[in-house]
């Protein structure tokens, strides 16, 4: 069952959750059309992911992934 949140509650709970170490809870949160963004990332290397059905896939060698040079 979902439990009803506020935006701000949606927030500090996504914040949380990875500090519980409650990885496949962050997952959960994980929209079919998420994005991983990388703003500062240095020349060469990843600057966004598209995996939408494994966010973690980013770590495994051959990802899905746009910008690097």
């Amino acid at each position: 069952m979902t439990v009803p949140m506020t935006a701000a509650e949606l927030y500090r709970h996504g914040l949380r959750l990875p500090l519980e170490k409650d990885v496949p809870g962050w997952v959960d949160l994980w929209d079919a059309d998420g994005v991983l963004e990388f703003p500062f990332a240095p020349q060469g290397h990843m600057t966004s992911y598209r995996d939408y059905g494994n966010p973690l896939g980013v770590q495994q060698p051959g990802a899905d992934f746009v910008g690097a040079n």
